[in-house]
């Protein structure tokens, strides 16, 4: 098979299984902890217990909810063996290693894959054990991260034996949990064999500690760290005209539909609102109220639970103002919203305030909109998307003056 070819093959294998593994892992997933522990950007060895082949796609899953980059794994030789296991294997990124001596062609891709900020699982266990203890760890991990410069995050997956036993080919019904500890990196004032001994040991006793946190649901603390993570990517990837990647939208979405799996947490069920509302903007005119339709009846039902959200509130507020009078909307609908969403935003956070100046300027209320355009002024943080709010609520006003003065003078 020709390079060419080969890729495409393994392209379209990673196509086609990638719906049904998500699918099958949102089915089962009942808790993700530490999310916040995975880095943003840069290479890291991801070091977990090994109990299932299912792990892979539970860890899969997760990662790619998480960052773009792919997720790659150490795999024994021997599951090379065989064409369709090879292709499958190849496919999803593993890349062969001899346990008993590894090569060094494999010791420098796993360098240059993780100096290139390449994401990288290495189970320290080696093979897969009982579930519910943990195997001797081998050092080859620890070694590959030190040698990299990178951090270790060691990782804990609770049910993944019972969802896909040793000889089992099709998954069980069950419940799986995976929880992440803070990222590890070994002291410098010691020699290599001490820094590998020490994240060895580190990461075992992380791992062990976490087993018994990420079994059953996920702490309510846990879904408000994944909503607060899906708000600042966010806030971080909208463009200037307030639309969202549509790569970066489906990663974000996928991340709430893992973590709002453990329960009910309004914070997630109104990104997942926010989201929806995010594709409907990005979606062709005439589409964008039919695709925006049933974001207001969400946002409203995690609002029952939480009347006084702000960003729920502002969020509803904007949706009143996208939507038809006959779906729901409306301006004097979006104005409540608007003026709730600020009554209880923290100082310093006036999007809703911004908001209510658009909202008066397109009603004609000139005196309504310079109120609410100094007090954004006046109370914005200039920090961040800040600096922008107070440079478009400055020019506006400006604009606004000689509207004002012409008509004094008449």
């Amino acid at each position: 098979m020709t390079g060419v070819l080969h890729r495409g093959v393994c392209r379209s294998v990673r196509a086609l299984s990638w719906p049904v593994i998500r699918w099958h892992v949102t089915r089962r997933v009942v808790g993700v902890e530490g999310l916040e522990n995975l880095p943003e950007s840069g290479g890291f060895v991801l070091a977990p217990n090994h109990a299932s082949y299912y792990d892979h796609f539970l860890l899969l899953t997760v990662l790619r909810a998480v960052r773009p980059d792919p997720l790659w794994f150490l795999t024994k030789a021997e599951a090379f063996a065989s064409p369709p296991s090879r292709v499958w294997h190849e496919a999803w990124r593993s890349i062969p290693v001899d346990r008993s001596r590894p090569s060094s062609e494999m010791l420098r891709t796993v360098r240059a894959l993780l100096q290139g900020g390449g994401m990288l699982c290495a189970y320290p266990e080696g093979t897969r054990g009982p579930g519910d203890e943990l195997l001797p760890f081998k050092d080859g991990p620890f070694r590959f991260a030190d040698l990299a410069g990178v951090p270790v995050v060691p990782a804990a997956l609770v049910g993944t034996a019972a969802v896909l036993p040793r000889g089992s080919r099709r998954p069980r019904r069950g419940r799986v949990s995976v929880a992440f500890a803070p990222p590890l990196t070994a002291p410098s004032d010691r020699g290599r064999p001490e820094r590998t001994q020490w994240l060895r040991d580190e990461a075992r006793a992380g791992i062990g500690s976490l087993l018994g946190a990420a079994a059953g649901q996920a702490a309510p603390a846990s879904a408000t760290r994944a909503a607060e993570l899906v708000d600042r990517r966010i806030a971080a990837k909208l463009d200037g005209h307030g639309r969202l990647g549509r790569d970066e939208r489906r990663r974000l979405a996928l991340l709430t539909r893992l973590a709002r799996r453990g329960g009910r947490d309004v914070d997630l069920m109104i990104q997942a609102a926010r989201l929806r509302g995010l594709r409907a903007l990005s979606a062709p005119r005439p589409l964008r109220a039919v695709l925006a339709a049933p974001v207001g009846p969400a946002l409203r039902r995690a609002l029952r639970h939480q009347p006084d959200h702000p960003l729920g509130n502002y969020l509803l507020g904007r949706w009143h103002l996208t939507v038809p009078r006959l779906l729901g909307g409306g301006s004097s609908r979006a104005l409540t919203r608007f003026e709730r969403s600020d009554s209880c935003s923290v100082p310093g956070d006036t999007r809703a305030m911004a908001a209510l100046a658009e909202t008066h300027l397109g009603l004609g209320d000139v005196d309504a909109a310079r109120a609410a355009l100094t007090s954004v002024i006046a109370r914005t943080s200039p920090e961040g998307r800040g600096v922008g709010r107070i440079e478009r609520a400055t020019r506006t006003l400006s604009e606004l003056e000689p509207a004002s003065a012409g008509r004094g003078g008449a």
